[in-house]
């Protein structure tokens, strides 16, 4: 429950930020910047939702792996969602911005296929 708790004031720490940062922006919005708390959210609940559906006997290495790319994706696509919203907000545009939040939706794919693999693999 603690773990649930801790997730949840992340997710609102972070959609209170983007609404503070857009409210102080002199009008202008950026979707990128007031929906990055929905990565975080998608995060939390693949996690709540894979996890206890992987076999236990996984190797360790593998398991890190796994848990790798589950923070890789929370940690770029939140990120970069939020440096993008910034950028924009600011008035300046660059197709770079967007590298750390394709890098964070490739760990995404990777998590969910290697969840997938692992829950078939020990059936």
């Amino acid at each position: 429950m603690k773990k649930i708790i801790q997730q949840i004031v992340l997710v609102a720490f972070v959609a209170i930020a983007g609404a503070i940062y857009t409210y102080f922006s002199h009008g202008v919005t950026s979707p990128f910047m007031s929906y990055a708390f929905l990565w975080l959210l998608l995060g939390f609940v693949l996690q709540h939702v894979i996890s206890p559906r992987l076999p236990r006997k996984v190797k360790k290495g593998i398991k890190s792996l796994h848990y790798s790319l589950w923070l890789s994706y929370m940690l770029n696509a939140t990120l970069g969602s939020i440096s993008v919203g910034i950028i924009y907000i600011a008035g300046s545009y660059t197709d770079l911005l967007y590298a750390q939040l394709v890098v964070g939706l490739i760990s995404l794919l990777l998590y969910l296929i290697l969840s997938i693999v692992l829950m078939w693999a020990t059936r």
